[in-house]
């Protein structure tokens, strides 16, 4: 069970990635494609792949969303090749290499 600090750090942590890239919501249905990116992952997508994918919806590079949140550009496109563009090749039936 999660502590009193825990569950605050994690209430914070997403409401703060939720306000971020929030015009992707208004030219994708979000839901959809995380619940379909999530059935290709077997689980559902971490509040850290939605604000990643958002970004990417949003026209934005890997570079241009690790500056806008203040992040290492090599970790965000790290974690791209491992999770989103991971999916998202899966889903297309393309295969899972970056």
């Amino acid at each position: 069970m999660l502590d009193f600090h825990q569950e605050l750090y994690t209430h914070l942590f997403m409401a703060s990635t939720n306000d971020r890239f929030v015009e992707a919501e208004s030219r994708w249905d979000l839901k959809t494609l995380y619940a379909d990116l999530a059935a290709v992952k077997g689980k559902p997508l971490t509040p850290v792949e939605k604000l990643h994918l958002r970004g990417l919806l949003c026209g934005n590079s890997p570079a241009e969303i690790a500056e806008k949140l203040q992040k290492n550009p090599k970790g965000v496109e790290t974690d791209l090749c491992a999770t989103i563009y991971r999916y998202v090749k899966g889903f297309v039936g393309k295969g899972a290499t970056c």
